[in-house]
């Protein structure tokens, strides 16, 4: 119960951090949400697509693979700027 814990709480954070950090990226702003919002839809399309697939407990380890690359990912970014 600790692990899956573990997982929904840094998914939580990095799904709310991205969307608080969109204001903060180069580039037109209102460019930036849309693709945001075009990629949320996307990947809720995906989401479910893999949850049928391959049931809860393995969507949600690709979902947290997915999710702590883009984590590091924005880490990445800050640091490098």
């Amino acid at each position: 119960m600790a692990i899956i814990t573990l997982n929904w709480l840094s998914t939580s954070v990095n799904y709310y951090m991205l969307s608080f950090l969109i204001k903060y990226l180069p580039g037109n702003m209102l460019m930036n949400n849309t693709m945001n919002n075009i990629s949320e839809i996307a990947g809720q399309i995906l989401g479910a697509m893999i949850i049928s697939k391959f049931g809860p407990v393995i969507a949600f380890q690709i979902g947290y693979g997915i999710t702590a690359t883009g984590g590091f990912s924005m880490l990445m970014y800050y640091y490098s700027t």
